[in-house]
């Protein structure tokens, strides 16, 4: 690892060994921080950014586009200038921000499921418009002739927002539109449907579904349970659009255009493109409008899809946004130049908790996350797991980005496995890691070049190159001892490292195998039997159970865990093997002599840059054994218990970690580790 306190002249080192020394048994002086995750790419790129379910649209005179995110119950706003991201407001889980409309400049009128308010963009303060934050029972009536705000409402759906700057919004339940004056605050009946509250409430929360106001003052509101747009004028409604059937998808009518008395497939937002063109989204993924000849004409979708259109704005440009979310939740925010007719990703990575690329580290989504490494430039690297994805966070910036995975191509090696589709091969010669799917990558290394290593649980060693970011596999071409239907390479691996020469090590099938620089495959401890024994041997004739973690140390020797003995091991530079730590008894005893002390379960492995070892253990632990004495020390977390890990900050005794794995070391002492269960990568500074 370059950056080590050697390189840095002997007052650092010496100053480094006793930050490192006096924080043995006494965590207090170090605190804990957030490298990475917890997130949702705020600060970044939006179309890189973590979106829930995305709801309602509006787009302000500036062209920046808001927007309702349910799955984090947040209201976020894209920079037309930069395309960043930025959270606006987050509410409380089951009352998110649903329906928007601009107000007077400057300010931005939402909804909740019982209010509506408007917010001042440039302090934050929010002002109550409607609604006291009680609900009226299905079977109640809302309280018309009073002030809005001290009333309680029904379920809020759609909003709209006059010349005058009176407020329209639905109360889908009975089937009516309400409006506030501006002049007196009160709230009126503008519209009322009749009796139709329904035995089957999500049916009940459908008559009205959005509300739109044409240039002209007109009125419009979206009629999801039965299919229809309607026009209000003195009280009444007349259908403009729909004939009351849903549209047999099968048959979708495509580009042309059709009848506006034709059916619709449950339409639900509008905004009109023109001063007399209404647009609207249906749950088929289309967008459609209703053109100046009273026809309708597609937009977006001219096939049938799976994805519903939640929110809908044009700017002045005549460009569409819509905010289009699959069957799984996961939206994405598409923009169609006006003229183009081709959809443009704006916002959102389109993948469940990933990603916030560009986005300081601690502002992006990670899914999982198990390896950690440290490159020789500082930067942070992290095998992003459930994401499916390798990243980097650099030292230099904090931000955050990916350099391998998210692509269209097998890895080499790769097998149709876990229901999972195989991708298509890879076409010959180096291919950037970017252009790669990668299912699940585990362990990470770092050379002194800077060439990244992954590995997945079975198959090849991986390395990203450092000078173009292609991936190369190292030992692709070794037959998984599981069978034809595991990955090429070797069979449950339990991690990697790599030493100053570039060699690799591997721990799987109850040895560590060595990969030369040169490619060459060959056993470097463990005879391949299951078992305990060989201490004070030479390591190939050893045996080995579960071996993981293996690190190298400064003077080239390799220390693994010995997962199935609850040993620590340490192969020197003669190639003898010894027990470094642990009794074999499968649970962490305590502080005391190593080689005396249970371990337990050991999750992570790295020497410090004085060279120390420190281990995490499966009960919320981190240890140090220092080997001028021989002992183990506790010096991060406490034993499991209930709560969630501490905040970020001094690192007390008492201080819960959430289950900390591979451990890594830059060169200035400074710890990182995974937190799978959190989602996160936290440090830990001496």
């Amino acid at each position: 690892m370059r950056g080590g306190a050697g390189s840095r002249g002997p007052l650092v080192a010496i100053a480094l060994a006793l930050s490192l020394l006096g924080a043995a048994g006494k965590a207090g002086g170090q605190t804990v921080f957030t490298v990475a995750g917890g997130g949702v790419g705020d600060g970044g790129p939006a179309a890189s950014a973590d979106l829930g379910m995305v709801g309602d649209l509006v787009v302000d005179a500036s062209g920046d586009v808001y927007l309702t995110d349910f799955g984090h119950g947040s209201l976020r706003r894209i920079d037309r200038r930069t395309g960043v991201i930025t959270t606006l407001l987050r509410l409380e889980k089951g009352d998110s921000p649903r329906y928007l409309e601009m107000g007077a400049p400057g300010r931005l009128l939402f909804t909740s499921a019982y209010r509506v308010e408007e917010l001042e963009l440039a302090t934050g303060r929010r002002r109550p418009i409607a609604g006291n934050g009680e609900a009226v029972w299905l079977s109640g009536s809302v309280q018309v002739g009073r002030t809005a705000t001290e009333i309680p409402l029904g379920g809020v759906t759609g909003l709209a927002v006059d010349a005058r700057g009176g407020v329209y919004f639905g109360d889908s339940a009975r089937a009516q539109i309400l409006y506030v004056d501006p002049a007196t605050g009160r709230l009126e009946l503008v519209f009322a449907r009749g009796r139709v509250v329904s035995d089957r409430e999500n049916d009940a929360f459908k008559h009205i579904h959005d509300l739109a106001i044409s240039p002209a003052g007109k009125l419009y509101y979206s009629d999801t349970r039965h299919s229809q747009i309607f026009l209000v004028e003195s009280g009444r409604a007349t259908a403009v659009a729909g004939n009351g059937e849903v549209l047999n998808r099968t048959v979708l009518p495509g580009i042309g255009s059709f009848s506006a008395a034709s059916p619709l497939y449950y339409p639900g937002p509008l905004a009109f493109r023109s001063a007399d063109e209404l647009a609207f989204g249906e749950d088929l993924g289309t967008v459609r409008f209703l053109d100046r000849s009273r026809r309708i004409r597609t937009l977006l979708g001219s096939t049938p899809g799976t994805y519903r259109i939640l929110g809908l704005a044009f700017d002045r440009e005549g460009a569409m946004f819509a905010a289009s979310n699959p069957a799984h939740g996961v939206g994405q925010v598409l923009k169609v130049v006006r003229g183009s007719g081709e959809p443009q990703i704006l916002a959102g990575s389109g993948v469940l908790h990933c990603c916030g690329d560009g986005a300081p580290g601690r502002d992006a989504e990670l899914a999982g996350p198990e390896g950690v490494a440290v490159a020789p430039n500082g930067d942070v690297l992290i095998a992003d797991r459930a994401n499916n994805r390798i990243r980097s966070v650099s030292a230099r910036t904090g931000r955050i980005s990916t350099i391998a995975g998210g692509g269209l191509f097998a890895l080499p090696g790769s097998r149709k496995t876990r229901g999972r589709p195989l991708r298509t091969p890879p076409p010959p010669g180096r291919m950037h890691g970017l252009l790669f799917e990668i299912v699940e990558p585990r362990f990470l290394a770092a050379d002194s070049a800077g060439n990244v290593y992954f590995a997945q649980s079975d198959g090849p060693v991986f390395r990203i190159e450092e000078r173009d970011g292609a991936v190369v596999a190292l030992a692709a071409d070794r037959k998984n001892v599981n069978g034809e239907s595991f990955p090429d390479g070797f069979a449950g691996i339990g991690g990697i490292a790599v030493d100053r020469s570039g060699a690799v090590f591997v721990a799987a099938e109850s040895r560590v195998w060595r990969i030369s620089p040169d490619g060459r495959v060959e056993a470097f401890a463990g005879t391949g039997h299951e078992g305990f024994a060989g201490d004070g041997a030479p390591a190939l004739l050893a045996d080995l159970s579960r071996p993981a973690w293996p690190a190298v140390d400064g003077s080239g020797a390799l220390t693994f865990v010995d997962g199935g003995n609850s040993r620590i091991r340490k192969v020197d530079r003669s190639g003898k093997i010894s027990t470094i730590a642990g009794n074999g008894l499968g649970f962490a005893s305590g502080e005391g002599q190593a080689i005396r002390e249970a371990i337990g379960n050991v999750t992570g492995l790295a020497f410090d840059p004085l060279g120390n070892l420190h281990y995490a253990t499966g009960d919320n632990r981190i240890w140090r054994l220092t080997f001028s004495d021989g002992r183990l020390r506790v010096i991060a977390g406490r034993e499991l218990g209930g709560g969630p890990p501490s905040p970020d900050g001094p690192l007390g005794s008492v201080s819960r970690l959430g289950k900390p794995r591979a451990l890594a070391f830059d060169g200035r002492g400074i710890l990182y580790f995974s937190e799978p269960d959190t989602s996160k990568v936290r440090g830990i500074r001496p």
